[in-house]
């Protein structure tokens, strides 16, 4: 009888450690507990965010996952039984991974770069960009992207991508693998940068996928609403970018009735491009011909209806600089919603 005993003692452990290396949640009628234990406390590790070295994000799977999808290992977590894996996209190669990172420290030279990120499985149907930060040279005096640029193979919601960008999330619907595409020039000094993390979404998660059209979906009761280029540099270059064509989408909190904008500076686009505002009347369309020459605050609240800012700049031919040292800048809106 001793010996039975711990032949099942043995068994239930060897079969409990196996399943933990395969990330697999262990219920109420599993194997291990029939034959040992109940109830049974297992960590769970989900391939969550975990706090990695360096201030950065990384991934929590077990040691085995890291290594197979080409990460490093930095801190433990999952109450120790996970390793926070840091995936770091290989220029000019692919990844395979979530939540990988597509890095490269200060630089100041000529590249032409590209980054593959695989899906994980073909139910991926949206990507999310966290973008720390992206320092590339200044667009043109139009908006458009000359001499350093980005570009994404998948969906049309933006075209190229430069300046000075940090701190701001988007969303794209992809079909296949993901090409992130860098150039830089050399006939131009300027020291560039980026850490952009790209998280795969799949189709039937929907409570975090972006609504279709979306390319910036936020949630949560406050929030400040940026885009791309949304940094103030030394030089009056805070244009907004030509080839933009996406909503900026609110969700509605349960139990909150209204939402009110703020913007330190009402933003209005030159008359050939488009940026609408949720929901109202007066405001719902604005745009000029020049520039303004002042801050004029505006706050508004909205009752009702989809929130929705819609970016629609398209025309590559009017001066998004408007003068010489007075460009249209940027919207940077910052919103709260209300209690019923």
């Amino acid at each position: 009888m001793l010996v039975w005993w711990w032949w099942r003692v043995a068994a239930a452990g060897t079969v409990l450690a196996g399943v933990l290396s395969q990330n697999v949640t262990l219920t109420s009628t599993s194997l291990v507990n029939q034959f040992l234990l109940s109830p049974l406390a297992v960590v769970r590790l989900e391939n969550s965010n975990c706090d990695a070295d360096l201030g950065r994000t990384g991934t929590c799977l077990t040691l085995f996952e890291c290594y197979a999808r080409g990460g490093v290992k930095t801190n433990l977590c999952g109450n120790g039984f996970g390793v926070c894996c840091l995936i770091v996209a290989k220029e000019n190669g692919v990844s395979y991974g979530n939540n990988t990172l597509i890095l490269k420290d200060k630089f100041d030279s000529g590249v032409d770069i590209t980054y593959t990120i695989r899906r994980l499985m073909p139910s991926i149907c949206q990507i999310r960009l966290d973008v720390r930060r992206l320092y590339l040279y200044r667009p043109e005096n139009n908006g458009k992207c000359e001499t350093d640029y980005m570009t994404i193979n998948q969906d049309d919601k933006i075209g190229k991508i430069c300046g000075l960008t940090e701190n701001i999330h988007f969303y794209l619907d992809v079909t296949s693998e993901v090409v992130f595409t860098f150039h830089t020039s050399a006939s131009v000094s300027f020291t560039r940068d980026w850490e952009i993390y790209v998280q795969q979404l799949m189709c039937d998660f929907m409570s975090t996928n972006a609504p279709q059209g979306c390319g910036q979906w936020y949630w949560g009761t406050s929030g400040t609403i940026d885009i791309w280029n949304n940094v103030d540099p030394t030089t009056p270059d805070w244009y907004y970018l030509h080839d933009q064509s996406y909503a900026i989408c609110v969700r509605w909190e349960a139990g909150y009735c209204s939402i009110s904008y703020t913007e330190s500076l009402q933003f209005r686009p030159y008359c050939s491009d488009l940026f609408e505002r949720p929901f109202t009347t007066t405001l719902l369309r604005t745009c000029d011909t020049s520039p303004p020459t002042s801050l004029i605050p505006l706050t508004y609240t909205v009752t009702e209806g989809l929130q929705e800012f819609f970016v629609g700049f398209k025309d590559g031919s009017n001066l998004h600089e408007g003068s010489p040292g007075l460009p249209f800048q940027n919207p940077s809106i910052m919103y709260v919603q209300n209690q019923c």
